[in-house]
């Protein structure tokens, strides 16, 4: 196998940078390999290597081989579209638009330090071959820039969003002063809202959430959750406000209406000034039952140290019986 020495070596370099709507940065590499005698490089298989540094030239930011290339009948021309090989550092995703992007707080150097670009920085590019005969290197070429042809890739973004990521004008539906928008996951469309700096959302049907409590938090002292609707509620099923699941109060339940139930009322604590009718009629009955099995309990009518009337509302005696004729 024939040394191909970097001393005396020839080469001819075509190296640019192009960036197009639509495609990756691309950066091609075409060069003319010969040996010292001029004879062309046309090895069967030729190994190569890439490492793209910073301006200074001391910071690696991308290395990639390309192995087993076949150089015969080539005339020791070789031409690589750099980020099409296998990539050696760093590692994850990365492109040619990232390793020549000014605007990038800052590299990792593969020997270990940080590269923070400049904004008109430029990019070092060392190539390397090996034949057989060992591995050959070429002095680090400066990549010279061309202003903006790095962004030419994002001419129809706005930074990194492309262009069916915009929300345009003519896309949004006309709202009056008291409307807002409201997007479904499909469409924008307009609702009613509310004033006040509140504002109020109609249409809506359910409020779910499968993970956890949905919390209705107005400012302490200053608001409340308002439920209004015309119809009253006649069962569990009608009305302003159903709750299938039963209602958990740490505070105090008012009503400026009927409270009605169609089963039992259970209190754990006093009931204060309460008056009980039997019906809404006046001649419902009410039954007081000291037991709801076999098992009679007592009925304590306890007073305090005041009277219990009946028939009367004014008794003069513990029990103060009226009879009426």
């Amino acid at each position: 196998m024939r040394h191909v020495s970097l001393i005396n070596l020839i080469f001819i370099l075509f190296s640019s940078v192009a960036s197009l709507a639509g495609t990756p940065t691309v950066t091609t590499f075409q060069t003319r390999i010969a040996t010292p005698s001029g004879a062309a490089l046309e090895a069967a298989s030729v190994n190569f290597r890439f490492t793209i540094l910073d301006s200074a030239g001391t910071c690696a930011l991308y290395v990639e081989d390309y192995t087993n290339v076949n150089m015969s009948g080539s005339s020791g021309i070789v031409s690589f579209s750099l980020g099409s090989g296998a990539k050696q550092y760093p590692a994850g995703v990365v492109s040619m638009y990232e390793v020549f992007n000014n605007a990038a707080p800052s590299f990792p150097c593969q020997a270990g330090g940080t590269y923070i670009p400049g904004p008109t920085d430029r990019r070092q590019i060392v190539m390397q071959f090996n034949d057989g005969a060992g591995w050959q290197t070429l002095p680090q070429l400066a990549i010279n820039s061309v202003f903006y042809a790095n962004y030419a890739i994002r001419s129809d973004s706005l930074g990194s969003y492309p262009a069916n990521d915009y929300l345009r004008p003519v896309t949004l539906p006309t709202c009056t002063a008291s409307q807002s928008l409201r997007w479904d996951g499909t469409t924008f469309t307009c609702i009613t809202a509310g004033g006040g700096g509140g504002g109020a959302m109609t249409g809506v049907t359910s409020i779910a959430n499968a993970s956890g409590d949905i919390s209705l938090a107005p400012a302490t002292g200053t608001g409340s959750v308002l439920v209004n609707s015309g119809a009253a509620s006649t069962s569990p099923t009608t009305g302003a406000l159903i709750v299938s699941g039963g209602i958990g109060a740490s505070g105090g339940i008012y009503s400026g209406g009927a409270i009605s139930s169609g089963s039992t009322v259970s209190a754990v604590t006093s009931m204060f000034t309460p008056q009980i009718y039997g019906t809404s009629t006046p001649s419902g009955s009410i039954k007081i039952d000291g037991t709801s099995n076999g098992a009679a309990g007592n009925i304590l009518l306890a007073s305090a140290g005041g009277n219990v009337g009946i028939g009367t509302t004014s008794p003069a005696y513990p029990l103060h019986i009226r009879l009426l004729s």
